[in-house]
Formats: C-alpha cells, structure tokens, sequence
C-alpha cells in the first residue's frame, strides 16, 4: 500500500465500523427510520473523514513554489508549513493545512487557498448556499432545523442571518460598482426584472494565477456568491436590470492580509495526534474571545443525566457546550482549547478510543489538558467540560 493510500487509513476503518454494524445482531432489529437515522449519522461522519484525508493528502502534495508576490508586486520570499484554518461544511468540520509566503510586515499569501477555491468565511459554499435558500421559504428558526435536518450540522440562528445577509449584500456590491454613464433629457430608461437563475459559478474570493513554471501572483477577484433558485421580492427588486449580470472585483481580505482569524498547529512531535489534540497553536487575527463555564451531564434543568456512563456523559456534556457555542455564534471548530475533568482517569483513558471521535468528528482539534479530582458538584457527575474559543 503506496503512501496515498495510507492517508484514507481512517475512512477505510470507519467505513469498515459501519459495514461491522450492518452484519451484526443490532442492526438486524432495528426499524427502518432508526436504521435511517443511524445511516445518515454514520454516512455523514464517513464522509468527512473522506473530506479530510483528501485535504491532508493535497497539504502533503502541495509544491514550494519559488516566487510569491501579491497584486502590489510585493513578493514573500519566506514559506512555512504547518499553517491551518478551518472549513465548516455540510459534512462536519474539516482542518484545511498549507504552505504560508511570507513577508515580514505583509500579511501571508496562501496559494492552495485559491486552489481549493475555499470562502472568506469558515463556512463551506454548501452550507452558504442552505443559508441563502432556506430562509426565503419561511423563517429563520424554520432555515436553522432544515440546514440540521439536510447537514446534521447545528447552525445558530445568527450565523444563519449573517450569512443571508452577506449573500443580500453582494447584490447591492454588484450595482454599486457599475457603470453608469450621465443621463440625457431624452433618455428612455427601461428596465426589467425577472425569476430565472442567473448563471454565476462559484470561484474564491481571491485567486492565485501562474505567471511562469515558478512564479505566482495573488490578486482578488472579487467574490461569486451561490445564488439562491428562489429569490424575495426585495432580492428581485434588487436585479431590477436592463441585462447586465456581470461580476465585478470587489476587495477581499480573504489572502491579501484583512482580519480574517487564522490559527497555525504547533506539533514538536505528533504523540498527541491519535487523541486529535495539539501541543499548541497560535491564533492570529481574531476578533472575539469566548470562555465557557465547565458543561456537565445535565438535562435543562439541571438534572444529572448517564449515571455511571463516562461516556454517555461525555456525549451530553459535548452537547450542552455546542449549545452554548452555536449561542454565541461559533461552532466547535473555533474552539482552541480544552480543559477535561474527569474523577475517574483511568475510566476515561480506556474509553479514549469511543471520547475522541465525539469531538473530533466535529472538526475540534484543540489544546487541552486531563485533569484528575476527587469529585465534581454532583456525586453521580464523571466528567466535565471548559473550552475557549476564538473567532
């Protein structure tokens, strides 16, 4: 087996899981929207890993390029590796890892970004696309559950209005930047407007075009937003046109420098991978910082759940924090660090293998640290949960 096909090492062994399950006794019994459900869940998680080792497949193939420079000519003569940011989609969430140019007072160019075609924001253009349909066809907490219903991924009802917003936006983007040449006292304007689709792909915010075998120049583009089939009556006022749909370049921060958070994984040795963890990482560019209480095993009132299930628990308490998070307008993959209290240690290093992928398969890949204790504030609770996020 070559090296390229080591790296989808772990999609064949969940593959594998699942082929495990369906032979066994449990399926057998169950009924079929269980199994539906249980299909879906695994599917799911199957494919992200898919997703990932793909990622982690072109980072290892992704060439040093000799020469760098960016639309003002500037060029970025050093590179380092090892730089990642994060990419929710509608499988879960994902570690996108590239090569770094760099340039001491400019902000770092990333050639691979304009290759994966990879958005401004941490949403993937599959869930952007949800978020601009959905809430043309009722409201946004009715958006928020069929985006959960059709990506199993739970999206707050803010992240879901910033991102209609920002697709309502580029329209007002596009008729601002054209041209309009002064109006004569016996001009006729006429305009029209239409339902159809307008047919615009999908490219990045900023793309990065060969010039020569070594040499790359980073320029923005301008953004392409997925246009939604359905449109309001205020977005169809908006095209209100007399036939012009072309794109224009807008400015885009997304690799020329702007405030979009970036975060860099630093791994002095890779023992800690198998628990999905990091030695550290360095975030740069980050606007908001949210600390979270310790989340237990409670239900909404605060009854203890899963007595003496460390990993029952383990699953609620995750839960309780995505809850929180998806509060504050994030998700697990802005968490950068994670603080586990557990009274039983050796319980919970044996149940590592089932703890790990709860977290992981939502594209969580922290710092964290294992604390020990005598107890935690309700006897029947094993473990308990702090994280800190950036965004």
């Amino acid at each position: 087996m070559g090296i390229d096909e080591d790296r989808f090492g772990r999609s064949r062994a969940r593959f594998e899981e699942v082929i495990g399950f369906l032979n066994g006794e449990g399926a057998s019994v169950l009924r079929h929207s269980d199994l539906e459900e249980r299909l879906a869940t695994e599917g799911r998680e199957l494919l992200r890993l898919l997703y990932q080792d793909h990622l982690d497949l072109r980072a290892e193939r992704e060439p040093r390029l000799e020469q760098v420079v960016d639309a003002q000519g500037v060029d970025r003569p050093s590179v380092e590796a090892g730089h990642t940011r994060t990419l929710t989609t509608i499988f879960g969430g994902v570690t996108v890892t590239r090569l770094a140019y760099r340039h001491r007072g400019q902000a770092n160019l990333h050639p691979a970004d304009g290759g994966l075609n990879l958005p401004q924001e941490r949403h993937s253009h599959g869930l952007r696309q949800l978020a601009a349909v959905e809430p043309s066809r009722g409201s946004f907490d009715d958006a928020v559950e069929a985006i959960r219903q059709a990506t199993g991924r739970q999206l707050g009802k803010r992240q879901v209005e910033e991102l209609a917003q920002r697709a309502a936006i580029d329209f007002d983007d596009f008729y601002a930047s054209q041209p309009r040449p002064p109006a004569q006292d016996d001009d006729v304007v006429v305009l029209s407007a239409d339902g159809s689709r307008p047919a615009a792909s999908r490219s990045s915010a900023s793309r990065c075009s060969s010039t020569t075998s070594a040499r790359v120049t980073c320029r923005p583009t301008g953004p392409r937003p997925s246009w939604p089939p359905e449109l309001t009556a205020d977005h169809l006022a908006r095209r209100a046109t007399a036939g012009d749909r072309r794109r224009s370049p807008t400015t885009c921060p997304n690799t020329l420098g702007g405030t979009r958070m970036e975060r860099r994984e630093i791994n002095p040795t890779d023992w800690l991978s198998g628990f999905n963890i990091n030695h550290g990482i360095e975030v740069t560019g980050a606007q908001r910082v949210l600390y979270l209480s310790g989340q237990t095993s409670n239900a909404k009132d605060g009854t203890p759940l899963h007595p003496g299930d460390l990993v029952s628990q383990f699953r609620t308490a995750w839960s309780n924090l995505n809850d929180a998070l998806t509060e504050a307008g994030m998700d697990p993959t802005n968490i950068v660090r994670l603080n586990l209290y557990t009274t039983d240690v050796p319980g919970f290093m044996a149940k590592a293998g089932e703890l790990v992928p709860i977290f992981a398969g939502d594209g969580c890949k922290p710092v964290a640290t294992l604390l020990g204790v005598t107890a935690l504030f309700e006897p029947e609770i094993m473990v308990e949960i702090e994280a800190t996020a950036v965004a």
